[in-house]
């Protein structure tokens, strides 16, 4: 991350991991960052979220929490294209079906 007042760069160490970190998307105010990992088994992307403070430090990435505690260990899938967008998506599954039709 490039602070544009000085030019100094961050490598964020305390958010990247030594496995796959992708997709980073932004909030539309700058303060979240969500991205995919594959850091907790090396096999199923999860979604992991950290927050730029106001004087510019980044938290260390937490992992999206889910209703249920087992959630993580019983789920087969990957979420590969995490958006944090500020307007609901304005089409269903089933037209996306329909279009690959």
């Amino acid at each position: 991350m490039i602070d544009l007042t000085n030019g100094r760069i961050d490598s964020l160490d305390i958010v990247n991991s030594p496995m796959s970190d992708t997709y980073h998307s932004w909030s539309s105010s700058g303060r979240w960052f969500v991205f995919a990992s594959k850091r907790d088994d090396g096999l199923y992307g999860k979604l992991y979220f950290a927050h730029v403070s106001a004087d510019g430090k980044v938290s260390k990435p937490f992992l999206l929490p889910q209703k249920s505690p087992s959630f993580y260990n019983d789920n087969l899938k990957s979420f590969n294209v995490p958006d944090l967008g500020k307007r609901p998506v304005s089409f269903s599954p089933a037209d996306v079906a329909t279009a690959l039709h």
